[in-house]
């Protein structure tokens, strides 16, 4: 069994300390080293627009400063994580935009904004054909929509977002989920508030799309794949059992992919916009590094670090 070693840890941390964005240095700061929640809070501040969407390259990809669902149901998953009251401004504005913005026949978000192909972007974020791609929007991005209002809205089964809640529900055990479906459902299965029903439904949904869609050939972990530590990324997670034969051989793997720089990267690329693509690479190892430490963190893979808390801080997106 391999582990992280100090000296890769402490090269992690570096990298986290002094390349990362402002914001995963805050995050891993407060996950590792006791600093203040509040200083995360703030930085993940930076990236709310006037509307009370989140935007300004959040997700790394999504260029565009306007605001998104995407990043928004993220930005509210990461302040759960952090605690953060449902008074505090930043999620009361979060979840005022998303009531707003909703599609009022369809009960959809799409999934960027118009200009996204405005500003450099991947091929995955141009605006042909977007909603088609992304299943009308049903369950991408709205699970994980929905994961974050049930964050911070009180009486969820009441309302419109009881409404909401259910047909999410329905559209996720309905519909044959693609590899980023079944990571928003799995947002969905841990939100809290969510009703015993309806829990036991989507998990249903998670189980059968993860046994369907979760590489478990250490060959193919190089690549732009589903891995079972992404689905299963601590013990006590709800896939976990599923997948308990591969994590161990995939926590090697991870550890082994470690760069030079103590980064992890992203194995995706977008070459129409090299000078983007550099600056959202490094973002994205920011990204990618401190979700890798938690995840050997909470399978106690790293050389002196406890398991500590094994609660999700930021769902199972790669934000």
């Amino acid at each position: 069994m391999a582990m992280l070693s100090h000296d890769a840890y402490a090269r992690a941390a570096r990298f986290l300390r002094e390349q990362a964005r402002p914001l995963e240095a805050a995050l891993f700061r407060h996950g590792f080293a006791d600093g203040p929640a509040e200083a995360a809070v703030e930085a993940l501040g930076r990236y709310q627009n006037a509307d009370g969407g989140y935007g300004k390259a959040l997700d790394p990809d999504l260029r565009t400063p306007s605001s998104s669902a995407l990043a928004t149901a993220r930005a509210l998953l990461r302040l759960g994580g952090l605690g953060v009251d449902a008074e505090h401004p930043q999620p009361r504005a979060a979840c005022a935009y998303l009531e707003r913005t909703r599609d009022p026949e369809r009960w959809v978000w799409r999934i960027v904004p118009e200009d996204a192909s405005s500003h450099p972007h991947p091929s995955w974020w141009g605006d042909a054909g977007l909603e088609e791609r992304f299943g009308g929007y049903l369950v991408n991005p709205r699970a994980e929509v929905v994961a974050g209002l049930l964050h911070f809205e009180e009486a969820p089964e009441e309302g419109w977002l009881g409404e909401l809640v259910e047909d999410a529900v329905r559209a996720v055990e309905t519909r044959e989920l693609d590899m980023h479906e079944l990571l928003a459902a799995l947002a969905l299965l841990e939100a809290p508030g969510l009703a015993v029903g309806f829990r036991a439904r989507v998990r249903a949904a998670c189980e059968q799309a993860a046994e369907r869609l979760v590489a478990t050939d250490p060959g193919t972990w190089g690549s732009y794949v589903l891995q079972p530590v992404e689905v299963a990324p601590r013990p006590d997670g709800p896939l976990h059992h599923l997948f308990a034969d591969s994590i161990a051989a995939n926590l090697d793997v991870l550890i082994e992919r470690q760069g030079d720089d103590g980064a992890w990267a992203p194995p995706w690329s977008w070459d129409a916009y090299p000078e983007a693509w550099a600056e959202a690479r490094r973002e994205w190892q920011g990204v990618l590094t401190l979700k890798t430490l938690e995840t050997l963190r909470a399978y106690e893979r790293i050389e002196g670090v406890p398991r500590g808390a094994s609660a999700p801080q930021a769902g199972y997106g790669a934000s």
